[in-house]
C-alpha cells in the first residue's frame, strides 16, 4: 500500500487497485495479418547493398564545402575525402546520390510586362557530386542512374 492511504478493514489481497482501472469496452479490433515475406529477395538485397564500389568525390570551387566528411547509414559510419578513390559500400553510395539541393535565385522583373509575377527558380544539384570508379556488379550502373533520377 502507498504511504498516507488506508487499507480497507474487509479487504483481501486481490482486491486492492493502486492506480486507475482499465476498463475493456469490448471494441471489435482487427486481427493482426501476417505477410510473407521472400527472405531470398531480402538478403540479396542486403547483399547487392553491402558490395564494396569505389568512388571519388572530386574538390570544388566552393570555399564553403567541407573538404571530408562522414556518411552514416543505420548506425555504421564511413569516412571520406575528396580527390581520393575510396572503397565504400553501396548503401553509401545511395547516401551521396539522394543528397540533392535546390537554390533558388530571383528573377529579374520585365518592365514591359506588368502582369508578369516575380517567381525564383530554382536549380537543383547533387551536394556531393561523384563519379563511381569502379562497380564489380552489371545492374550497379542502372541501379545508380534510376537513384540520379527521381526528383529531389
Amino acid at each position: 500500500m502507498p504511504r498516507g492511504v488506508p487499507k480497507p478493514k474487509n479487504a483481501k489481497p486481490n482486491d486492492i487497485v493502486i492506480g486507475n482501472q482499465i476498463v475493456d469496452q469490448g471494441q471489435n479490433l482487427d486481427p493482426v495479418v501476417t505477410q510473407e515475406k521472400d527472405f531470398d529477395a531480402i538478403i540479396g538485397e542486403e547483399a547487392f547493398m553491402n558490395q564494396i564500389l569505389t568512388v571519388e568525390i572530386p574538390s570544388t570551387g566552393d570555399d564553403s564545402a567541407p573538404p571530408d566528411g562522414i556518411l552514416s547509414v543505420n548506425g555504421i559510419s564511413q569516412g571520406w575525402l575528396r580527390d581520393t578513390p575510396i572503397k565504400m559500400r553501396r548503401m553509401f553510395v545511395e547516401v551521396l546520390a539522394r543528397c540533392k539541393e535546390t537554390k533558388f535565385t530571383p528573377q529579374t522583373p520585365n518592365m514591359e510586362n506588368p502582369e508578369s509575377t516575380n517567381i525564383p527558380k530554382g536549380r537543383t544539384a547533387f551536394a556531393l557530386p561523384f563519379s563511381v570508379l569502379e562497380d564489380p556488379h552489371p545492374k550497379g550502373r542502372a541501379w545508380l542512374a534510376a537513384i540520379k533520377a527521381e526528383p529531389a
